[in-house]
C-alpha cells in the first residue's frame, strides 16, 4: 500500500482537478440545469392546465347562459391555447354538440375529427365516434355510420354503441335487426344504468309486430 504525505496529497488533488475539474463542473451545472428546467416546465404545465380550467368554466357558464357565440369564441381559443389538455378535447365536443344543433354537419364532423388526431382519452374518442355516426344517420349515409361503429376505443360504451346501431337500422326499416342491436346494448349494459328503461322500451317498440320476442321489464 503507498502513502502519502500531506503535500503529496495536495498535489494529487491539484492534478486531478487541473485534469478533471471542468468536466465535473459542467456535469453539476448541467445537472442543476436540467432540475430547475424541470421545474420550470411542472410549473408552467400546472398553469396552463389551471388556465385551461377557467377557460373552460366560462364555456360552461356561457352555454348556460345561451351566449353561444362567446362560447364558440373562448372554446376555439381554448383549443389553440391547450391543445394537449382534456380541456381542450372536450371542448372540441362541445363545439361539434352546437354545430350540430345548427345542422352545420361538416363543422361538426371537424371538431370530432380533430379529437379522434389528437385527444388521447379512449373515452372521448369513443364519444366522438358515437356523434359522427348519429350525423351520418342524420345524412342517411347508412353504411359509413355502421362502418363509424365497428372501431370500439372504449368497451364500456358497448352498450351505446349497440344502441346507435339500433337506431340507424330502425332508420332503414331493418326493424329486426335494429331489435337485436338493442337486446345487445341490454346485454351489456348495467342492471341499474339510468338508460335501460329507454333501452327496453325501444326493443318493445320494434317488436310490437312479434309480441313473443317483448322484453319485460317496462310498465
Amino acid at each position: 500500500m503507498t502513502y502519502y504525505n500531506d503535500d503529496q496529497q495536495v498535489e494529487i488533488i491539484k492534478n486531478w482537478c487541473k485534469k478533471y475539474g471542468s468536466a465535473v463542473i459542467a456535469g453539476v451545472l448541467v445537472g442543476l440545469a436540467v432540475m430547475y428546467g424541470w421545474q420550470f416546465w411542472q410549473k408552467h404545465q400546472t398553469q396552463k392546465s389551471a388556465d385551461a380550467s377557467i377557460a373552460y368554466e366560462r364555456i360552461l357558464s356561457d352555454v348556460a347562459q345561451g351566449n353561444q357565440t362567446q362560447a364558440v369564441k373562448e372554446a376555439t381559443q381554448l383549443i389553440q391555447d391547450a391543445p394537449h389538455s382534456v380541456y381542450a378535447t372536450v371542448a372540441s365536443l362541445m363545439l361539434a354538440k352546437l354545430a350540430v344543433a345548427q345542422q352545420q354537419y361538416p363543422q361538426a364532423i371537424t371538431h370530432l375529427q380533430w379529437v379522434l388526431d389528437h385527444g388521447k382519452e379512449r373515452a372521448y374518442q369513443q364519444v366522438a365516434r358515437l356523434e359522427w355516426a348519429r350525423i351520418l344517420g342524420e345524412q342517411q349515409q347508412w353504411d359509413t355510420a355502421l362502418k363509424t361503429l365497428d372501431t370500439v376505443n372504449d368497451p364500456a360504451y358497448l352498450p351505446s354503441i349497440q344502441e346507435v346501431r339500433g337506431d340507424i337500422l330502425l332508420a332503414q326499416g331493418k326493424q329486426q335487426q335494429a331489435q337485436l342491436a338493442y337486446q345487445a346494448a341490454l346485454k351489456n349494459l348495467a342492471t341499474d344504468s339510468p338508460l335501460r328503461a329507454t333501452l327496453l322500451m325501444k326493443v318493445n317498440s320494434v317488436s310490437e309486430e312479434a309480441p313473443l320476442n317483448k322484453v319485460k321489464g317496462v310498465a
